[in-house]
């Protein structure tokens, strides 16, 4: 008679606490994209709170651009934001799309 080994309450919990160990290291990881998510979300929403009190409404296409930047491009146009003179500018800056 085969025994299985998967049966027996050592190798059960073993496998128990693998698993949750494996649901912990996920939980820990996803709280920490999320963290790094909600800085880029922020810091996109401040640069458009900021250009628009210099250059007034973005409207929703810059306002997108702006928010699908990339954590470099968002430094590079934080860079500038203060010197921007214009919505031109701004726009010279923001990828096509």
């Amino acid at each position: 008679m085969a025994v299985d080994l998967r049966e027996l309450p050592m190798v059960k919990e073993a496998r128990a606490e693998g698993r949750e160990e494996g649901r912990a290291e996920g939980r820990a990881e996803g709280r920490e994209e999320g963290r790094a998510e909600g800085r880029l979300e922020g810091r996109a929403e401040l640069a458009c709170r900021i250009l628009e009190l210099r250059l007034g409404p973005l409207g929703a296409a810059r306002s997108a651009a702006i928010a699908a930047l990339e954590p470099a491009q968002l430094d590079a146009l934080a860079d500038v934001l203060l010197s921007l003179p214009d919505l031109d500018a701004l726009d010279a800056r923001l990828p096509a799309g």
